[in-house]
Order: C-alpha cells, then structure tokens, then sequence
C-alpha cells in the first residue's frame, strides 16, 4: 500500500517533525508492505527531521492529477488554515495558486475527486481562516473518509463553520512507542552540556513571541522554580523556526548573571535527541505544546505558558486531563509547577496513549474501507464550492507586493537571515 502523509514537515519545528515516525510506526505496526512519501507546501527537507525526502505539494487543481496513491493521511498542527503572506516563512509560493494551509487540505479532495483515493485528519488543529475558505473547508471536512481534531478549541471553529468533527488525543502522546527502540539515555547523555547529569536537571523553553513585554518577569518566574526544585536549568530549544535558540541565548546570559546554574543545548538538535533530553529530565516548562505532550507522554511534571486560553495548548492538554497545567499568567506558573510535581504523572500519559491509539486505530479502519464513509464521493456541488474557495485564495492574495515578497524569499532561504529578522521584529515590539 502507497500512502501519502501530508503535513508541515519542511519547518524546522520539533512539534511538525515528529508526526512522520509515530505514523510510519504505527502504519508499520499494522501493515507489510507499506510504503510512505511525505508531502508538505515546499520540498524543503527540515533540520530535525528523522527522514531525507520531503515533497513539494500540488498549487493548482491540474497540478493533482498527477499524484496518484492508495491513501493519504493528513497529520500535524494547525494544519487547516489559509492565506498567502508575503513575509512569512512560505513567501516563496506563488499567490496565484492555493497557499500553504489550503494546499494542506484541499489537495486530498482534488485528488479523491480524480482517483477515489480515501483521505483522512488525524487530530489536526486549526490555524487562521478566512470565512470565504470556511465553505470549501466544510466541503472537503464532508467526504473525508475520517476525520478528527485534536483540541476542542478547534472543534469550535469548525463547528461555527458547519462543520460537525470528534475530538481526539493528539498522536504526540504515542511517541514512546515510536521510540521504544532507541535508547533515549545514551542519546541524552550523549547531548546535554557537560556538567549536568541524567534525572537531575529542569528542561526549560520559550519562543519569542511568548516573551513580548515580558522577558525579565520570565526570568523571573524561571528562578523561582530553580528555587523550588532546587536542579540545575537546561535550555532547551524547540520551535527553531520561531528563533527559540536566539531568545534563550539571551536568556543564558541573563540567569547566569543572575547566579542561577544555567546551560544551553547545542545548536539544532533532532527530534530524537530532543525528546531524549526531555525524556531524562526532572521536569519541564515552556510554551511548545509538543514539549509539553512530550514530557507527559515521559510521565514529567510541567507548565505550560500560552498567550491566550482557550487555545491549542488548554484544548489538547485538556483531553488527557491536564488543562489547569496551561498558564497565560507568568504569575500563576511557580504554583502550577510546584503543584505539579506531586501529580500522579502516570495517568494523563496513560489516558493520551489510550487515546491517541483509539484515534489511530479509527483512523486505519477507515482507510481500509470499514466505515461508511469510505463510500462518499464527491459531488458537483460540493465540487463547485472547493473550486470557489480556491479561485478566492488566487484572486484575493495576488495583491500581495511582489518586490516584498521577493524580498523575504531572499531572508527566509538563509537561516541568519530569518533569525535576524524575527530578532528585529521582537525587539520592535518590546
């Protein structure tokens, strides 16, 4: 069987990068002869990612004809979004096609409308969307052969869109079983700063855009939990495509000043070496929602930062039962934390393998032809309105400025380059 996974695996991002091993496990687990290809918005091949190739997804609906699988899964974060931006880090796609988001989702219906190929959203979030992209979102929602997301929050929105989907535990939370065959000790010894022991330091991370106005009072609220745990710190970046290694650098020096014992990880670790370090740490705070899934998925105790709740990250840690473990008040998260290490860190790991595994298993039933579902196909109606949203998504964006968008095509192809910008752009704000 022949399977397409789509999802944002060209981003430099530990959350997007982890998602191709927990499926190809789990395919694995169930299937012989299953043969996977990774498709995202750019061939681009991330920095973090367990894999060497990544395939660039189709912009028009000509353009789709020319994919042809069994199956296509549709996996990751805030995956159902739209719209073109000239500065961000999909700039290089042209607007006069469909941008990264709709590429995302709309692809498997193109492709299902030429091929009867079955698709599937495995417990995908939702991102910005604009309300003439809601109607063919619902379309392509409506002949999924399943379809699932992962927090409430995001249920909402769609809801509000007409579009009726279940919630379910985000595959994040099987990641020890996708790397149950690694050992994660050896690989976070090999890793960590020296000086620093395995089960005896505190796994700390943020993103830039977290710390707005707030990067002292962060600093803060980090020596107090040094204080409360008593362990040495151990920054750990993440998100790199949001600059985490450039705002933690500058965290580095500035809890060293202030006499808290303070390390930095190397530049640019995998997702492997990543979760080992949080895997053998004592504990962990940050604002990744993956950082988070993974130190509960690792029975770790935490706090999670957010800017605003309800959000991803209060809607997918509450569906293993952890919801008042996400702060938007740096002021609440000593108490949180502190609180946090005498939970029963068992539960909640359990209760998301439990989940993420009935998610899953829903989800191979499907493509297998077991629901009836399977059976849609797409009708003229529904057809015409993806065709809507679509020709809305070329027509509205092409005003985007052309010597701007060649511009930061130029600033996001060089890694320096982008970091310097999202630097200049922090500190504006601040």
């Amino acid at each position: 069987m022949k399977i397409m996974i789509i999802g944002t695996f060209d981003v430099d991002n530990y959350g997007d990068c982890l998602f191709p091993d927990i499926v190809r496990h789990e395919l694995e687990c169930r299937m012989e002869n299953v043969e996977t290809q990774l498709y995202s918005p750019t061939a681009r091949v991330s920095k973090l990612g367990n894999y060497s190739q990544v395939y660039a997804l189709p912009g028009t609906v000509e353009e789709c004809k020319f994919i042809d699988f069994d199956a296509i899964i549709v996996a990751g974060g805030e995956v159902l979004n739209n719209g073109h931006n000239a500065s961000g880090l999909y700039c290089s796609i042209r607007p006069n096609t469909m941008s990264s988001g709709m590429r995302m989702w709309m692809s498997p219906a193109i492709i299902k409308k030429w091929y009867g190929t079955p698709y599937v959203f495995n417990a995908v979030g939702v991102g910005r969307l604009d309300e003439q992209a809601k109607n063919g979102l619902s379309s392509v929602l409506k002949f999924a052969n399943y379809k699932s997301v992962r927090d409430q929050h995001s249920a909402d929105i769609l809801s509000m869109a007409g579009s009726n989907i279940s919630v379910e535990t985000d595959s994040g939370f099987m990641l020890p079983r996708a790397l149950a065959h690694i050992n994660l000790q050896e690989t976070a010894r090999r890793v960590i700063p020296s000086g620093l022991a395995l089960n005896s330091y505190l796994v700390i991370q943020a993103s830039m855009n977290y710390l707005v106005g707030r990067f002292d009072q962060w600093c803060s609220v980090v020596s107090e939990i040094k204080r409360i745990c008593n362990q040495p710190i151990l920054l750990l970046p993440i998100c790199y495509h949001n600059s985490d290694h450039m705002i933690l650098r500058k965290a580095l020096h500035k809890l060293n000043e202030l006499g808290i014992k303070t390390a930095l990880t190397k530049y640019y670790l995998n997702i492997i070496e990543t979760a080992s370090v949080i895997s053998c740490s004592t504990g962990y705070f940050g604002t990744s929602l993956h950082g988070a899934i993974t130190a509960i998925a690792f029975k770790k105790p935490l706090c999670v930062l957010c800017n605003s709740i309800p959000g991803k990250h209060e809607g997918v840690l509450k569906t293993v039962g952890l919801e008042m473990n996400v702060t938007n008040n740096l002021k609440h998260v000593p108490f949180i934390f502190e609180n946090s290490l005498s939970m029963d860190v068992e539960v909640p790991a359990a209760k998301g393998m439990k989940g993420a595994l009935k998610g899953f298993e829903d989800m191979f039933a499907a493509l297998n032809g077991k629901t009836l579902s399977s059976k849609k196909q797409i009708d003229n109606e529904n057809w015409q309105i993806m065709l809507n949203a679509i020709e809305f998504e070329k027509k509205y964006y092409n005003k985007n400025l052309l010597i701007k968008r060649k511009l930061f095509n130029i600033i996001r192809s060089k890694t320096y380059l982008s970091d310097l910008y999202n630097l200049l752009s922090y500190l504006k704000k601040t």
